[in-house]
């Protein structure tokens, strides 16, 4: 089922970066440098989002096949907070630790 999950969204992105390259094909003559780069940032972001999506799908997917147990609460908890700030790392947060450093 996972399987098929994966294929089924990489042919729904390989069918959507089609339909995006035919865009900026057409609209490439008519932006500005300022219009490209500012389309560039923002694939950019999109593509960094959607790496770091996987490799939280990949942890808990090895999390799972290493039979950890949903009932300890204290490794539920470390993980939950691990999650919550890779992907407030992802939007580009400041995270102070409990030490006081900040990431």
């Amino acid at each position: 089922e996972e399987r098929r999950r994966r294929r089924i969204e990489r042919e729904e992105e390989r069918s959507s970066n089609n339909k995006t390259k035919a865009k900026k094909k057409e609209n490439s003559s008519s932006l500005t440098p300022k219009e490209r780069a500012e389309l560039e940032r923002e694939k950019d972001v999109k593509e960094r989002n959607e790496f770091v999506e996987r490799m939280l799908n990949k942890d808990k997917s090895k999390r799972q096949q290493k039979g950890v147990e949903k009932g300890d609460d204290e490794e539920d908890d470390e993980y939950e907070r691990r999650i919550d700030m890779e992907k407030r790392l992802t939007r580009g947060e400041t995270i102070v630790m409990t030490d006081g450093s900040k990431i």
